[in-house]
């Protein structure tokens, strides 16, 4: 919160004001050449000459019915000629035009001068509040070996998950949780079980089978990932992966819509340590491919072997649970106290460093984008302003402040 901006209604009527002058200019300037025949055959609105009207055949010339149908066909003189014909002149318009325009000009430039005065007085106050950064969703996708020799394993995720995901919450972090696994062996209590934010997908995982399994379940779980979020892969198992690494991020850059753009991680939950082969007492084989995930994307990892899971999670609620700032998106801030919002009634004030403050203006979509401009991430519900691409560039360099100011009509571009 904060400042006070003095603004909107000011800046509107300066604009209808100057508007206004361009309307008389196009419209009530005087805009003839001068150059029409002089006979009234040309029908042109000349100040040399007029138009014929055709009243009418074998209809005699009444001078009130010549001048309304002059008056109707915009010429302020009829006149009746002695062969009965109505004719208009236009000889008197254009200095009426000339006169109306030179008021109509007059009375503009007071509306300029009178909307330049108010522009610094209060006719429109703003309420300021200062614009946090948009942090990125995350989605969490975890893959849990169903085999028979995971019982304690499952019952370890499902014991924790509840605390993980409140963990994260905890952090501001808006997520997403898939599950992967036996519902069997991990039904999961709420709150997070059954909220719109889980989804356990029942489905036994053999003991190599995890990365497959998280290709082949895509379909089902793709409408948990959102454009933008973070995605994070958690696997828990004591054996290897049928498929490599290489193979498993090969098929991953294939899905779509939304896929997995850069910046995944992977975390590894796996058989591991100096037994040769097993990796630990309880490993069945050590998860290399798991392990090389997770150090290629900069991952977790830890023992399958290990009785405590607490630090576990807590490891993985510290990897997972970071804001990760989206330089381009403002979450839309709730309005000041006794100020509802109106989408119409918002706007972008950017203060470079050292500089004076300058108003953003919105545009309707991406794709009218300017030099500098923002628009909302939903015209109907708005809960995000968005940076145009240039804009973005821009304020990425300078370390200025973003202002969100309710209260005044949304500067348009």
């Amino acid at each position: 919160m904060g400042k006070h901006t003095n603004r909107g209604g000011a800046f509107v009527r300066r604009a209808l004001a100057a508007a206004a002058i361009g309307m008389f200019a196009s419209a009530c300037a005087p805009a003839d050449d001068e150059s029409g025949r002089t006979d009234g055959s040309d029908a042109r609105r000349d100040d040399a000459d007029g138009i014929v009207v055709d009243i009418g055949a074998d209809v005699s010339c009444e001078p009130a019915a010549c001048t309304a149908a002059c008056a109707a066909a915009g010429y302020p003189v009829g006149t009746c000629g002695a062969d009965g014909a109505c004719s208009c002149d236009a000889r008197g318009a254009d200095a009426d035009a000339d006169a109306d325009w030179g008021a109509d000009a007059d009375s503009s430039a007071e509306a300029l001068a009178e909307a330049d005065a108010e522009w610094g007085g209060d006719a429109c106050v703003a309420e300021n509040v200062t614009a946090e950064h948009a942090v990125a969703p995350v989605d969490i996708i975890w893959v849990v070996d169903s085999s028979g020799s995971m019982d304690f394993e499952n019952h370890a995720v499902r014991d924790n998950l509840n605390a993980f995901s409140m963990s994260i919450s905890a952090s501001g972090i808006d997520h997403h949780v898939v599950l992967i696994g036996d519902r069997g062996e991990m039904d999961v209590p709420p709150p997070l079980g059954g909220s719109v934010d889980f989804l356990h997908i029942d489905y036994g995982v053999d003991s190599n089978e995890g990365l497959q399994a998280l290709l082949a379940q895509y379909p089902t779980y793709r409408t948990m990932l959102r454009p933008g979020a973070v995605q994070h892969f958690v696997a828990v198992t004591d054996d290897e992966s049928d498929i490599s690494a290489d193979e498993f991020i090969a098929s991953l850059e294939a899905l779509a819509d939304p896929g997995f753009p850069p910046g995944w991680k992977f975390h590894s939950i796996v058989a591991q340590g100096g037994i040769p082969y097993i990796g630990c007492i309880t490993g069945a084989r050590i998860g290399a491919e798991y392990l090389e995930l997770t150090r290629r994307t900069g991952g977790v990892t830890a023992s399958v072997c290990q009785t405590d899971w607490s630090p576990i999670f807590a490891a993985l609620e510290e990897a997972i649970g970071v804001r990760t700032e989206l330089p381009c998106n403002y979450d839309l801030p709730d309005p000041p106290a006794g100020m509802a919002l109106d989408p119409g009634l918002v706007n972008l004030d950017y203060t470079p460093e050292g500089g004076a403050t300058e108003s953003i203006p919105r545009v309707a979509d991406p794709g009218a984008c300017p030099a500098m401009g923002w628009y909302y991430d939903d015209l109907v519900a708005p809960t995000q302003i968005l940076l145009c691409p240039e804009t973005c560039d821009i304020l990425r360099t300078d370390s200025g402040s973003v202002d969100v100011a309710f209260g005044c009509a949304t500067i348009m571009m």
